[in-house]
């Protein structure tokens, strides 16, 4: 969570400061940045498509953009 947090704010803040200010090792983040996802993620990331999918087919006016027709 913490590394996600540095790379979501790298942009505004530099990498070292973020990861100095949440204690954690600058050479930790650009490993987990390198690093392929997990089978835990990418089954995850998967199953999290499924089920969006699902919902729209059950569900389509929660999909439906506001103040559109």
């Amino acid at each position: 969570m913490k590394f996600a947090f540095v790379a979501k704010h790298r942009t505004i803040w530099p990498a070292a400061w973020l990861c100095d200010a949440l204690g954690v090792s600058r050479s930790g983040f650009h490993a987990w940045l390198n690093r392929s996802p997990s089978a835990r993620s990418r089954s995850d990331q998967e199953l999290g498509g499924k089920v969006k999918g699902q919902l729209r087919r059950q569900r389509p006016h929660l999909w439906r953009t506001p103040g559109v027709a």
